[in-house]
């Protein structure tokens, strides 16, 4: 979860974790002086065990995470109460951790956008976890290039060397993503996507806007042949009489019929 700046430190303390929880001596330490929080957790577990794939599977815009850390703010009495209730806010915490995370090879993410962008927990899910895609629900009936969660898990476990991280949309430099004005959660953060990650999305958008274009570009066409022949029986009713045109039609009509 996107916890608000401090809170995990804080509910650490508050509920004297700290002495109960299986954690090296350092960490500890950090835990006692309010200083700890769980991406060190995720951080030292990552390098103590490199042999171990790490998966984390969610929403871009979890609105359950959301409201979530919303609670926590206001019950904790915390500065950034409210920011993350907006889903392009707490998109870009969740690029930041993820741009950490991936900096270790052992860790992989699997987003889920579109029109379950807000969806919450998907391993409880079967509806999601063996349905969802990172185009979102309604996509998989017509798009089953992208693996669904059960799929891409399994594959983690049975090939991790061929692991990767999966998510929908435009691949954005960070410069783009990080910035404030950015109001919407369909991209996918450049930093941490390997360079196989971004010729693969690379290749899916421009295969999406391809399909899009073909039936567009045909009914382009369409309306411009309808078009080219109505322009035609304009300019020729404009300029010739009628009754020639019948005349002109019969006299055809009788050189058929002549032997």
């Amino acid at each position: 979860p996107i916890f608000p700046a401090g809170a995990d430190a804080r509910l650490f303390v508050n509920f004297e974790s700290c002495g109960t929880l299986p954690l090296p001596e350092n960490l500890k330490m950090d835990c006692t002086n309010g200083t700890l929080n769980m991406t060190r957790i995720l951080q030292h577990d990552l390098v103590g065990y490199p042999n171990v794939t790490f998966a984390i599977i969610n929403s871009k815009a979890d609105k359950m995470q959301r409201s979530f850390s919303d609670m926590l703010s206001k019950s904790l009495d915390l500065d950034d109460e409210g920011n993350n209730s907006d889903a392009a806010y707490y998109y870009r915490e969740v690029n930041q951790l993820s741009e950490f995370l991936h900096s270790f090879p052992n860790l992989f993410t699997y987003f889920v956008g579109g029109d379950c962008a807000e969806c919450h927990c998907y391993v409880v899910r079967d509806d999601r976890f063996y349905n969802a895609t990172p185009h979102g629900l309604a996509a998989n009936g017509t798009n089953r290039t992208s693996r669904t969660p059960a799929a891409w898990l399994r594959r983690l476990v049975e090939s991790p060397d061929l692991g990767e991280s999966a998510c929908d949309g435009q691949v954005l430099p960070k410069v783009k993503w990080q910035s404030e004005k950015s109001t919407s959660v369909d991209y996918c953060p450049e930093p941490y996507m390997s360079e196989k990650d971004i010729k693969a999305f690379e290749q899916a958008e421009a295969a999406r806007q391809k399909a899009e274009y073909v039936p567009f570009a045909f009914g382009v066409g369409t309306a411009c042949i309808v078009l080219m022949v109505l322009a035609a029986t304009w300019y020729y009713c404009r300029f010739h009489d009628p009754k020639d045109m019948c005349e002109a039609l019969h006299d055809e009509d009788s050189d058929d019929e002549s032997p």
